[in-house]
Formats: C-alpha cells, structure tokens, sequence
C-alpha cells in the first residue's frame, strides 16, 4: 500500500515546485500554483518519511537489534535519495509569496555546513537526502548532532528524528 501512494506522487525526489504533485489534488485553488502543488509533494515527503520510519521499528526486535524474518524494506533507495522535509518557514508558509521568499532565502538548518557546502548561489539551494548526510558526515558526528533535536515539534525536529532513524536502518553507511 505504502508504495503505490508513492507511485503516486513521481516528483517526490524533485525538489522542483513545476514538477510537484498532480495539480487536480489541490482543492480550491489554481491547479497552476506551484506551492499548492509543492505542498501536497511535500506533505507526501514527509508522509512517506514516517511510514518508512513505521515499517521499519514495527519489525525490529530492539532487544536482539534484529528484524523480523517478515520484514520488507519500503523502498531505501527512495528513502535514501528523497529531499528530507523543508524548513518550517516554507512549511508554515500560509500563502505563496511567503513561501517564495522562505524557499529562497532559508537554508537548511539540519546539518549547517553541509547546507552551505551545497549553496552554489542557486534558487533554491540543493535539497538534502540521507544518502548526502551519509556520505559526508560519520555516524558518530551525526548521532551527535541529531539527538538533542528528535521530535514532532517543527520540521527542524522532524528531519532530525528522520535521520537519527535513519541511522539505525541503514548501517551499511
């Protein structure tokens, strides 16, 4: 179920608000704007993330540190490559020109270097995935810096759950 709503939605590894989520779901607004269709993308990232997040600790036994023999991964390459979720600002946006100006002055706070390394002086700076994180950063530096800030609070807290999750699923980085 969880990768036909993927199927879904064939721009969630395009940060690129002109290619986001089929106009026709956005209810009554333009089926033109692009932050109503980058929002219901978005909203799909981020619905994807957890589902992701779900599947995976519903079927590790945290006592061996083992999964389920009936565990199916959801897609880690999906899951890898994936833009984590936007700043709260251009999540908390309530109309476009506010998320404009959000998407274009708002790096992400999530790992601070790696966000300046990739800001090339492109609109919008490139999206962070796991797989970046992964390969810029060592487990250990990213257990650190993702700890203090788990949670459901913003999205600043989300991504960080999202990758410190992230690190027990994907060891192999």
């Amino acid at each position: 179920m969880a990768r036909s709503y993927a199927r879904a939605y064939p721009a969630l590894l395009s940060p690129d608000a002109a290619m986001s989520s089929p106009p026709t779901l956005a209810r009554n607004s333009s089926p033109s704007a692009p932050w109503i269709r980058w929002k219901i993308t978005e909203t799909a990232r981020r619905t994807i993330f957890l589902v992701n997040i779900i599947n995976f600790y519903i079927n590790y036994d945290h006592k061996d540190r083992q999964q389920s023999l009936y565990y199916e991964p959801f897609g880690d390459d999906l899951i890898l490559n994936m833009p984590l979720p936007c700043g709260e600002g251009a999540w908390a946006a309530e109309d476009e020109p506010s998320w404009q100006a959000s998407m274009q002055t708002e790096l992400s706070p999530v790992v601070p270097n790696l966000a300046r390394d990739m800001n090339t002086g492109e609109v919008p700076t490139p999206e962070i995935t796991l797989k970046t994180i992964f390969s810029k950063y060592t487990r250990d530096y990213i257990h650190r810096e993702f700890i203090r800030h788990v949670g459901f609070d913003d999205s600043d807290q989300l991504r960080s759950l999202i990758i410190f999750c992230a690190l027990e699923q994907f060891k192999h980085f």
